[in-house]
């Protein structure tokens, strides 16, 4: 199974007033493309902790991300691992009621965000990203 979603808008504001301009977006997905083209970047269900993916809690890999019309749209591709298969039982009865939310750390002036790096995209509950 596949889930696809916006993750976000370039010279928007976020949920948080941060806003992103397209050439921030444009240099992330750049950075980023190459792993995700290798079949690199994973993914955990309600993010983590730590500094680092804690393997056991993998869901997903990210098969795709783009910037479609000033949007960073992604798709993820949930995987067979345990925390997987347990997340693909959610998702199978409410497809809709999850997202794909960035994880990344970058440098902020005045809610524009001048530099970003994508660390991780993960799933979330929809009511929990308002």
């Amino acid at each position: 199974m596949k889930i696809t979603s916006v993750l976000l808008e370039a010279n928007t504001p976020t949920v948080n007033g941060n806003v992103y301009p397209r050439e921030v977006l444009e240099k992330m997905i750049s950075e980023s493309k190459e792993i995700v083209e290798n079949g690199k970047f994973f993914g955990t269900y309600k993010g983590f902790d730590k500094d680092a993916i804690d393997l056991t809690q993998v869901t997903h890999r990210v098969t795709n991300i783009d910037l479609v019309d000033d949007k960073v749209v992604a798709t993820a591709e949930i995987l067979d691992t345990p925390a997987g298969e347990r997340l693909l039982i959610q998702l199978d009865k409410h497809p809709q009621d999850f997202v794909l939310r960035t994880v990344g750390f970058g440098i902020v002036e005045h809610n524009v965000v001048k530099d970003y790096k994508l660390v991780a995209v993960n799933i979330y509950d929809k009511k929990d990203c308002v």
